[in-house]
């Protein structure tokens, strides 16, 4: 005869530990995949969180994830730059890139927002 109770307590045991592999695989990588906006032309000449002055044509970009004066690496798609935390934001879960940093890895616009970038930390 066959227990019905106790089979659908093991599926509902494999299914609960089969979602818990799953969450443990998936969310690193999507905490990895974060969103990169750009610098407003407005920032231009004005002082960052670490003190220097802003200007568009340096590789920096502003983050609340990483202490000043860390070293990121930022791939989009099939491309890759290297930036300098040198600024502080309101968002989170965002990086705020210089405008040439952007257009690099973006060279076609510079409207809206880069989805699905990765971020590696090359020097703290």
């Amino acid at each position: 005869m066959i227990n019905y109770k106790t089979i659908t307590i093991n599926m509902k045991a494999s299914i609960i530990i089969i979602l818990f592999f799953i969450l443990i695989c998936v969310l690193p990588i999507l905490a990895s995949c974060q969103t990169a906006t750009y610098y407003s032309d407005w920032y231009v000449g004005r002082k960052t969180a670490s003190g220097d002055i802003y200007r568009h044509d340096r590789f920096t970009c502003a983050s609340n994830d990483y202490p000043l004066g860390t070293i990121l690496r930022i791939y989009y798609k099939k491309s890759f730059i290297d930036v300098r935390v040198n600024d502080r934001m309101k968002k989170k879960n965002v990086i705020d890139l210089s405008k040439i940093a952007f257009m690099i890895l973006e060279p076609d616009t510079l409207v809206g927002r880069l989805r699905g970038i990765k971020i590696e930390i090359i020097k703290r």
